[in-house]
């Protein structure tokens, strides 16, 4: 579903780095995170927000 769709795949690598980040795992939280980042200019801004906010230090 998320394939062609930057903005589905972006929320999706958000969400998998706030779970990591939950679960304790900062290292994979800032990879993920890393990741969601990758097509920033390209998703809308609400999603590129969120994206930002995953690994709050």
């Amino acid at each position: 579903m998320e394939i062609g769709d930057v903005n589905m795949a972006t929320t999706t690598l958000s969400m998998k780095a706030h779970q990591a980040w939950s679960a304790g795992n900062a290292r994979r939280c800032v990879r993920l995170a890393d990741a969601a980042r990758w097509h920033d200019g390209r998703v809308t801004p609400g999603v590129r927000g969120m994206a930002r906010k995953d690994c709050p230090a």
